[in-house]
């Protein structure tokens, strides 16, 4: 503005004249006076007198007595540089407080917290007041006597038109304080035209949909995983993973640079390994790697990154920053897809009123990702390893999809430890503008990766052109072909293996599925594996020749890179561990079966327990395991293994639906409508269409109470009784009080 002194003259004056500028001494010949030409002299600008309660009065605060008063002869400071704004952008405080006067007095102290950091009465504070401290607009009562949102409007130059800036005015200092949560932000007109400072969505869901050529149902994301893998394996997971299916391949959030996996290294296979896929499936999948790097690193790999062909890239904002996210979605030169993954995220978070501060998750995982330029947003979804509830993931959902203006939605990814029988109640919750994140779940399934990922597509629908092409894998085909894998013979010449075109005659039969549809292809561990069930002769010969497989080129940037790299099979693989895969194959796919029992432990073999439900206000102790019907079976019922542990209960519900019940395990009861019915081995159940039921194990048996449940696929959502219901229920009867804690416990609260 004008008065400041040219930042040139600064090394050209001496000490002396600086200090007296500084002073307000007589300024340096060529400079302007900044007494005069920032600020109007007080005989240009009549003195204002500051009443006891004028500021509180400017800003809608009850009267407070003693007050200091201003000095009646002070200036009114007010820059007049036509570059200072008038317009301000407003923040929503979601404030604790036991009335109303309570949250207006604390926000506030935020106003003054957030702004110049010094009590409102300093002369300091009153010269630049009007222009500088935020000012509270209107207080809403949300819980009367409990929790209240405040809006707060600050002026755009407390931002300086940087986006750090802008977070620190929003929340800063105010984070630090109990009771106080950012529920949400409004821009300016100026700054949310800004695209420097809020870039917003460079693809947006419309944007992304047609750069992966899915113009409807789910988008599909998966992640390459565990940490200690070689960069050539994550290369082999994600060319069947795109084979099969998956529209993002990414990183895990935990991969960076480490000596196992190499970030260049890694980034070079794993893109290629993904075109290739593409090349063979006519569909466009994206490689997105992790940029979890040092600050002065992450914007060179970004670039790196798509150098070297991927497609997308994986922001962590938690640790590396949200204007990092910022720069990148700004740099037209880059120009990739943004996802930003949630690390660290938690501690931003907020709760519901009490001491609980942090930030609403709609626009700590909506808004804000938004703004800085987010396309896909992970969160953990309901029901997972996180504690997420599902109205905290619907709000992050609409916080991602709502109208913003200029603002494209952004895709909502719910995820952390999905699993595949989810994938239609989470199409149901969030609809078909979502990505869906399975990661572990698909490696736990069985190492056919391809045919993992198949299910996957399946699962969400994807049906029709969107589909996965069923055909076996051309590239390894050809290449295995060309290569001439072979074992050999006892006369030292060489045959072909068995499950390659040139042992079958035809593409049909290097299916290696287990069925012969020819949906799926054998991938090379299980053509080893092949081999290896052929003669142990032949161990060697075989292994070497599919490990001689060409795969992506690699090489760091500004290097010759190298040729012909190795197929990646794992070198430590022993026999028995391809043989163990080669059965592993069999859970998967609509195809004839049998899961092996474990009477030990009273588990099927290399099936998961899972969770009972998602929420767990309802029951208590119970467990899951999915048989049959959700991995890829065309019954038209579903088979699951339900156990309640000593003291467990399973809701109090009613459906549409009936199913049968057979007890396997131990000795409990069920709730017929206000009959209870003592259950042990062998027993079998019919419930009845809207009839409410509950099965129980009491707290003192000596072993769980597990029974078979088989279902329609077809079916509705379970819904439980209201409290008042199971009180009616109740009624008349002469329960036990566990019984009854029961009842109550899985009603819906």
């Amino acid at each position: 503005p004008a008065g400041a002194m040219p930042s040139a003259g600064v090394a050209q004056i001496s000490d002396a004249a600086f200090a007296s500028w500084l002073r307000g001494g007589e300024h340096t010949p060529g400079w302007a006076s900044p007494a005069s030409s920032v600020y109007p002299s007080p005989s240009a600008s009549p003195a204002r007198g500051r009443p006891s309660n004028g500021v509180r009065t400017y800003l809608g605060l009850s009267p407070r007595v003693n007050v200091t008063k201003r000095r009646l002869d002070a200036p009114t400071r007010r820059p007049m540089d036509s570059k200072i704004s008038p317009e301000r952008f407003w923040v929503d405080y979601e404030i604790a407080a036991k009335s109303e006067d309570e949250a207006r007095a604390r926000a506030w102290e935020a106003c003054l917290e957030q702004t110049v950091e010094l009590p409102e009465d300093t002369q300091a504070v009153q010269d630049v007041m009007p222009y500088v401290v935020g000012s509270i607009e209107r207080i809403a009562k949300v819980v009367p006597g409990e929790l209240y949102r405040v809006s707060v409007a600050y002026p755009n130059d407390t931002a300086g038109g940087e986006l750090t800036q802008w977070i620190n005015v929003v929340f800063g200092n105010t984070s630090l304080k109990p009771g106080v949560s950012v529920a949400a932000a409004r821009l300016s007109p100026t700054l949310s035209n800004d695209a420097s400072m809020f870039p917003g969505p460079r693809f947006g869901i419309k944007g992304l949909r047609e750069l992966l050529g899915v113009p409807q149902a789910p988008l599909l994301m998966t992640a390459l995983k565990p940490m200690g893998k070689s960069s050539k394996e994550f290369a082999a997971m994600a060319y069947y993973l795109a084979k099969g299916g998956c529209d993002i391949i990414k990183d895990d959030h935990g991969l960076a640079d480490q000596c196992w996996a190499p970030f260049e290294e890694r980034v070079a296979l794993c893109a290629r390994a993904v075109q290739v896929a593409n090349s063979e499936t006519g569909r466009n999948a994206l490689y997105a790697p992790s940029l979890n790097a040092p600050c002065n690193k992450v914007i060179e790999r970004a670039h790196y990154a798509k150098k070297k062909g991927a497609g997308a890239v994986m922001l962590l904002p938690g640790i590396t920053g949200f204007d990092t996210m910022r720069e990148l979605a700004a740099d037209d030169s880059f120009g990739l897809p943004l996802l930003l993954h949630p690390a660290m995220l938690g501690g931003w978070l907020g709760g519901a009123g009490g001491d609980a501060g942090g930030m609403a998750h709609d626009f700590l995982f909506g808004t804000l990702p938004r703004l800085v330029g987010a396309d896909v947003v992970i969160f953990p979804n309901a029901g997972g390893r996180f504690k997420f509830t599902p109205d905290e993931c619907q709000a992050v959902a609409e916080g991602c999809r709502r109208p913003m203006g200029r603002f494209m939605p952004a895709l909502p990814c719910p995820a952390g430890g999905m699993k595949l029988h989810r994938v239609g109640e989470m199409r149901q919750c969030f609809g078909d503008d979502t990505v869906f994140l399975i990661g572990g779940a698909l490696l736990q399934a069985g190492p056919n990766l391809e045919a993992n990922a198949f299910s996957f597509a399946e699962a969400a629908g994807r049906h029709g052109e969107y589909e996965p092409p069923p055909t076996a894998s051309k590239y390894l085909k050809a290449k295995v072909q060309a290569k001439g894998v072979e074992k050999p013979k006892e006369n030292g010449s060489a045959a072909a293996v068995p499950g390659t075109p040139k042992a079958n005659g035809s593409a049909k039969g290097s299916s290696g599925s287990g069925s012969g549809s020819g949906k799926r292809a054998m991938n090379p561990r299980a053509l080893a594996a092949a081999a290896l069930l052929m003669s142990p002769a032949s161990h060697k010969g075989a292994t070497a020749a599919l490990r001689r497989i060409a795969t992506p080129e690699v090489g760091k940037s500004g290097q010759t890179e190298k040729k012909k790299t190795p197929l990646p099979i794992p070198d430590d693989w022993t026999v028995e561990q391809m043989l163990s895969a080669v059965k592993g194959m069999t859970l998967e796919g609509n195809k004839s079966k049998v899961l092996r029992f474990s009477a030990r432990d009273f588990r099927w073999l290399g099936v998961p327990q899972e969770a009972y439900k998602q929420d767990g206000s309802t029951f208590r102790a119970v467990s899951r395991v999915e048989l049959m019907g959700k991995r890829g079976e065309s019954c038209a019922q579903h088979t699951r293994y339900f156990e309640c542990a000593p003291g467990g209960f399973s809701t109090l519900e009613r459906h549409e639906h009936e199913h049968t019940v057979v007890v396997l395990r131990g000795q409990g009861e069920v709730q017929l409508g206000p009959e209870i019915v003592p259950l042990s081995f062998g027993d079998v159940v019919y419930t009845a269409p809207n009839h409410a039921h509950q099965f129980r194990c009491a707290a003192h048996a000596s072993e769980p109470f597990g029974f078979l449940c088989i279902v329609a696929a077809d079916r509705d959502r379970p819904k439980p009784l209201t409290a008042d219901e199971a009180k009616e229920l109740l009624k008349g009867t002469d329960a036990a009080s566990a019984v009854k804690e029961a009842i109550l416990g899985g009603a819906a609260a």
